[in-house]
């Protein structure tokens, strides 16, 4: 709880330090926006582009985050799986060691009850041909030497006894006596006593067997509990959705099953004989080993609960990193558009302006052309005139006149543009003198007039359309 207390305030910090670095650039560009000025626009623009380069480092980081989160996720899981994998193998380990046990006792058992049957069959026991895994024969008949003094004591004093008052440790001495003798040796004593300890021993090992059946059921019945108890731990493992200890746990209660199914045909065995010593033991190793694989399921279900809160957290801190990541990329995206449509905007004022001035520079190109058309007109109408005076062969003086008040009027009208006749000195207005006194000058500013030259008998004249 403490840590995810500290995941929320660490996150709670970065995204108030998100907050403030969003706030500080808003204040930046209301401060451009309300100073103004001729670099408002560029100063936007910059701010603009270094916000949008802290926006991308914040979300590069954020990415590096994310997945450093991911592969720590990634590398505790795959070390939680590890080691539920050794525990579910140690505990198959163990569930397999406890089924070639239990088969060993089984096999023991039935070799025990071969021997029962012999003896009772055939008045003789042998073990001939019955193999045992943990029994041995100083299990069954006791150590030779106390062998030997027992049949010796028995004999003494089953002569002092009187008839029906054999107890089971004598049955157990006649028992060991017809084990230790040969096939060959029973004829040598009497039928009845024969049969009379035979009635007794067989006496003995009832109420031997009884005994063990009532060990054999109170077995069973632990068995069965802790079988409920397995059952019960798998259904909380389900109710939990553990996948990966489900199959041990049905594994497991196969194994409680078949091993309570072992018991049983051992409790069907009317003449089942075991030594107590032995039962307890192996009742309290039973014991111990479900205690254990108890309290393994046990920490391996609290593992599981943590290991399944931590990737909650990280699952949840994983969708907070995308939300900011989110909200990042649409600011981007927000101030990448403004920043476009101030960049369209500067665009239009420039093109607006490159044609305003190629319009000026068109309208002094069309001036100047105007000009240089009156020149040349003018220049042509002189030339135009001076020879049309050579032709008519006038007086040297009056052409001479002709020639310097034409060069004054030239000098006029290309200067000032249509001054009224003043010079030096005064000529008479007569024909060509009358034509081109004052010109008529056009517009300066109109585009597109056309000048047209015309000539009559009597002078010269323009006439613009």
């Amino acid at each position: 709880m403490e840590a995810q207390c500290g995941r929320v305030s660490r996150g709670d910090q970065t995204l108030d330090i998100l907050k403030e670095v969003q706030r500080a650039y808003e204040q930046r560009m209301d401060r451009i926006e309300q100073q103004g000025g001729r670099n408002k626009l560029e100063l936007q623009v910059e701010v603009l582009r270094a916000w949008v380069s802290d926006l991308v480092s914040q979300n590069s980081l954020l990415v590096r985050v994310v997945e450093d989160l991911e592969l720590e996720a990634t590398s505790r899981l795959a070390l939680e799986r590890r080691k539920h994998t050794e525990m579910s193998l140690e505990r198959r380990a163990e569930a397999a060691a406890l089924r070639r046990r239990l088969a060993r006792k089984d096999a023991d058992l039935r070799g025990l009850l071969e021997v029962l049957r012999r003896l009772r069959e055939f008045d003789y026991c042998t073990l001939d041909g019955i193999h045992f895994f943990e029994v041995t024969e100083s299990d069954i008949f006791g150590p030779s030497d106390w062998r030997e003094q027992k049949l010796e004591s028995g004999d003494s004093g089953a002569r002092r006894a009187r008839p029906g008052s054999h107890t089971q440790d004598e049955g157990c001495l006649k028992l060991i006596r017809h084990c230790s003798k040969e096939p060959g040796g029973v004829g040598k004593k009497k039928p009845f006593e024969r049969s009379s300890e035979l009635k007794i021993l067989y006496d003995s090992l009832q109420k031997e067997n009884s005994a063990k059946d009532r060990e054999i059921r109170r077995l069973n019945k632990d068995m069965q509990q802790y079988e409920q108890t397995i059952m019960n731990l798998k259904n909380e493992m389900n109710q939990c959705h553990c996948r990966d200890a489900s199959p041990i746990v049905k594994k497991d209660a196969e194994i409680m099953t078949t091993d309570c199914a072992i018991e049983r045909e051992c409790d069907k065995d009317e003449e089942a004989v075991k030594q107590p010593v032995s039962v307890d033991d192996d009742t309290a190793d039973y014991y111990e080993t479900l205690q254990q694989m108890e309290d393994n399921l046990k920490s391996s279900s609290s593992s599981i609960r943590t290991l399944r809160q931590v990737n909650v957290a990280l699952s949840e801190e994983a969708h907070a990193l995308r939300r900011v990541c989110a909200a990042l990329d649409q600011q981007c995206r927000a101030a990448v558009t403004r920043a476009q449509f101030k960049d369209d905007l500067i665009r239009e004022m420039r093109r607006q302006l490159k044609q305003a001035k190629a319009k000026q520079c068109r309208a002094a190109a069309t001036r100047a052309q105007f000009r240089d058309d009156i020149i040349w007109e003018m220049r042509r109408q002189l030339k135009h005139a001076k020879a049309k005076l050579k032709e008519e062969s006038l007086p040297r003086n009056f052409s001479k006149d002709l020639v310097e008040s034409g060069d004054h009027e030239f000098v006029r009208q290309s200067g000032h543009g249509g001054d009224t006749a003043r010079g030096r000195r005064a000529t008479p207005r007569r024909g060509v003198h009358a034509a081109m006194d004052t010109p008529q000058q056009p517009e300066s500013g109109s585009e597109g007039r056309g000048h047209r030259l015309a000539a009559g008998d009597d002078g010269m004249s323009f006439q613009s359309n």
